[in-house]
C-alpha cells in the first residue's frame, strides 16, 4: 500500500523543485506533475507532488495521520 503525506508548500525553486514542510520537517519536492504556488497543500509521494489539495482535506488527513500515533 502506497501513503502520500500532505505537505505545505513554502518556496518554489528552479526546475520543478519546492520546498514544502510537513510536521515542522521540510523537505525538497519534484513539482513537475503538479501546479501549485506558496500556501498550497499538496501530497507527497516518494518526494513528488502527486496532487494539489485544499487547507480543509489536509487537515483531515493530519488529524487521521495524529489518531494513527507516531
Amino acid at each position: 500500500m502506497c501513503l502520500a503525506i500532505p505537505a505545505r508548500i513554502k518556496q518554489l525553486k528552479e526546475d520543478h523543485l519546492a520546498v514544502a514542510e510537513y510536521n515542522g520537517n521540510q523537505m525538497t519536492v519534484e513539482m513537475g506533475l503538479v501546479a501549485a504556488t506558496v500556501g498550497d497543500y499538496v501530497l507527497i509521494h516518494a518526494g513528488c507532488a502527486v496532487e494539489r489539495i485544499d487547507p480543509a482535506m489536509a487537515a483531515d488527513i493530519f488529524e487521521i495521520l495524529a489518531e494513527l500515533g507516531p
